[in-house]
């Protein structure tokens, strides 16, 4: 593709290599002004081809994948204020991110680029007068074995000019750092706490943090602080980059907040009474491991809070918290490029019955809003989150102009992301419950939820690996994980390219209960090799894909079991593919895959085995589902057209295998019944 002039924008093409190795060919060759360069998929698979080339300058390539062999991922020429923002890059042996010649003011910034034996960025003159200059590089994960993870000793050597080192570029790999002067060194991207080691107890407190909780004179940076004994009522505010190590170190009703790039603490232990226990506030490259936290708290029980930090590692950390409103082991909110990795997170919600709100505000800190500034009880430039907003008013804070409030979003959660773009949650382990004493009737009592795991509004390219859920409550309503990209009925966001795989989930509850949900305006979302046992009172949910599109579930294990099952749902949902599944179903009513307006998508090569035997009606209360319920291997209804099934192995005790009436288009072949 060759595109040349002004005000353009190249989005969401899939390109494919059509080159020779005589004649090596250009995903997208661009010059001009103004031109965004968005979402696209481009594979060069031809030695020396070039994914994107580009001159010109007001413009931006952002969210493109790419492959290539050899070549250049990406060239920039002869221009002038480029962004260069959340590209996946991948080659063999070729350059990712090339800027060649005369460029002046560049932004490469949150790319992710794998160059197996080759340079991740390259800045490099045409001439000795043509070079780059002016040129930020920042918060990438560049992975190389080759010599150099970026080469600049080619670009303008003025002092400020080229900006790497403290920029939050994280190197796998060995890959070293070039600067303009021709210095090698390795970048490091986390700090080296080689400074003075101080030893703090109960009486010499005071000598290292004064009465508001920052850190005293006799701290420097890269200090290393060794905390013994109990200590009562400290907030404490961590303001230099100093690592914490817990030696017996137990504090209660104490909040740490952390406001500076790469602190770190360790050990430690934290036992709090309506107070938070770690808070990360515009701070990156944070670490957090082996810490004990325990809370209950009335409004914010939120053991770990990441709000707006990005590169954050929190590892190996035991979380126990209990609250009677807003319950979030581990909160991520405006986080990039986080781990979240080894956790043991328990959660209890509330005892209270409540029904649910347009949202909820997730924000302030007893009363102090976090991120913004709380004037008069109104939160100005954050999210007021201690109380609930009812018609724009936050119960405990208020928030006058309703446009902070969350919607839709539940009151417990073992992990909860919203605008988080790019993090890992990897191996934790999350057990989560309620005080509700009693199975509630959804129809005359409360909506009380309870979520695992759960992906919100603007996020993209997260990680949700190998973790093990259990929810066991009396709540009405339990969700393994899910992802959101939109508030219902909206189309303001999205959420794309998230993956859940290899996770084990088992919710046992009382009357609603969903292993996972795909909803409104998620895209290209990978739900593979999973195992979901969700056992239910009345419904059961293994898989939901609600209003989103291009999923992907593979290779999932899925146990339903309540008086009506749907172990994959599909409403108004295109275009995914729902491939070797393995699902059991049974109780009254079981539906092992059902569509409902659902278009274009590929069924093949499933296991399913579902039983019902219409002996008990179900409660409908609170939930009504637009698939009545019934028996059947796979359902399609309400203008589902357009699906191949094909190769799928079905046993069911309903009167059809596949039940297709009142639709079309739909190919049904090579089927075992």
């Amino acid at each position: 593709m060759s595109v040349s002039g002004n005000y353009i924008n190249i989005t969401d093409n899939d390109l494919q290599s059509k080159g020779t190795s005589d004649k090596p060919g250009i995903g997208i060759s661009a010059s001009g002004n103004y031109i965004n360069i968005i979402n696209n998929y481009i594979n060069q698979s031809t030695t020396n081809e070039v994914g994107i080339e580009f001159s010109g300058t007001n413009s931006s390539i952002r969210n493109n994948t790419i492959f290539t062999i050899n070549g250049y991922a990406m060239q920039v020429s002869v221009s002038e204020n480029i962004t260069l923002q959340n590209n996946s890059i991948a080659t063999k042996a070729g350059k990712g991110i090339s800027i060649f010649g005369t460029n002046n003011l560049i932004l490469i910034e949150n790319n992710y680029i794998n160059s197996t034996n080759g340079v991740c960025i390259m800045l490099d003159k045409a001439s000795n007068s043509k070079f780059p200059k002016n040129v930020i590089i920042k918060n990438n994960k560049l992975n190389t074995t080759g010599e150099f993870a970026v080469d600049a000793k080619n670009a303008d050597d003025s002092p400020g000019s080229i900006l790497f080192d403290g920029q939050g570029n994280i190197i796998y790999g060995g890959g070293k750092y070039r600067d303009p002067n021709g210095v090698v060194s390795i970048p490091n991207s986390t700090p080296i706490f080689d400074g003075e080691s101080h030893y703090v107890n109960e009486s010499n407190y005071d000598d290292y943090f004064t009465s508001d909780g920052t850190l005293t004179s006799n701290v420097s940076d890269r200090d290393i602080l060794i905390i013994s004994g109990n200590f009562y009522n400290k907030n404490i505010i961590i303001n230099r980059v100093v690592k914490i190590e817990g030696n017996g170190a137990y504090f209660y009703n104490t909040t740490f907040k952390i406001i500076i790039d790469g602190a770190r603490i360790d050990s430690i232990n934290i036992i709090n009474s309506n107070n938070m226990g770690i808070i990360i506030v515009e701070a990156n490259n944070v670490e957090i491991n082996y810490c004990n936290i325990t809370l209950n708290h009335t409004k914010t029980a939120y053991g770990i809070w990441i709000s707006k930090s990005d590169n954050a590692k929190i590892k190996y950390n035991r979380i126990t918290v209990k609250g009677d409103f807003l319950t979030f082991g581990i909160f991520l909110d405006g986080a990039n490029n986080c781990t979240i990795q080894d956790n043991i997170i328990n959660v209890t919600g509330t005892k209270d019955l409540y029904n649910h709100h347009v949202g909820n505000c997730t924000e302030c800190d007893n009363g102090t809003c976090v991120g913004g500034t709380c004037t008069g009880g109104t939160c100005v430039g954050g999210t007021c989150v201690d109380g609930t907003c009812t018609g724009g008013t936050c119960v405990g804070g208020t928030d006058d102009d309703g446009t902070h409030i969350i919607p839709e979003i539940y009151r417990t959660y073992g992990i909860i992301l919203i605008g988080s773009d790019n993090n890992k949650i990897i191996n934790n382990r999350i057990y989560a419950t309620s005080a509700l004493e009693n199975a509630i009737d959804p129809i005359n009592d409360g909506q009380n939820s309870i979520v695992g795991i759960d992906i919100y509004y603007d996020s993209h390219n997260n990680e949700v690996i190998g973790n093990i859920i259990e929810i066991i409550a009396k709540d009405p309503f339990l969700y393994g994980m899910g992802v959101l990209g939109s508030p219902t009925g909206t189309n303001s966001t999205t959420a794309k390219n998230n993956i859940f795989k290899n996770n084990r989930v088992t919710l046992v509850g009382p009357y609603f209960v969903s292993g996972f949900i795909s909803g409104q305006n998620s895209y290209d979302t990978i739900v593979s090799d999973n195992t979901f046992e969700c056992w239910g009172g009345n419904y059961s949910y293994g898989i939901t894909l609600e209003k989103s599109q291009l999923n992907t579930i593979a290779n999932n294990t899925i146990r339903t079991s309540a008086i009506v099952n749907y172990a994959i749902e599909a409403f108004e949902s295109n275009y995914n593919i729902i491939s070797n599944n393995n699902i059991e179903s049974q109780g009254s009513y079981s539906y092992g895959i059902a569509l409902y307006s659902s278009s274009g998508n590929s069924i093949s090569y499933n296991t399913i085995n579902v039983n019902g035997n219409r002996l008990t009606t179900p409660l409908e209360g609170t939930h009504h589902d637009v698939i009545p319920y019934g028996n059947a291997g796979i359902l399609l209804i309400a203008n589902s057209n357009g699906n191949n099934i094909t190769n799928n192995s079905i046993i069911s005790s309903g009167e059809y295998a596949i039940n297709c009436t009142n639709t079309s288009g739909n190919k049904i072949v090579y089927n075992f019944f």
